[in-house]
């Protein structure tokens, strides 16, 4: 699941034009990836996952959460 979280990273980074790390550290993504969060409640209890992030990439990053 990592892999895939940093691969939409890269994508929407490259969308956004901003470096990766704008969109998630690699730290928010490896405990992303730990958590697995299947809620938006779940995702926001992530460090690095704030109102405004769960906003803009909540949607896409529970897609992915969830197809596990």
């Amino acid at each position: 699941m990592l892999a895939t979280l940093k691969l939409w990273r890269t994508s929407q980074a490259s969308r956004e034009s901003l470096p990766p790390y704008r969109v998630f550290s690699d730290k928010t993504l490896m405990e992303i990836a730990r958590a697995r969060p299947q809620t938006s409640g779940d995702l926001l209890e992530v460090s690095g996952v704030g109102p405004g992030k769960l906003e803009k990439y909540g949607e896409d990053v529970l897609k992915i959460t969830g197809e596990g």
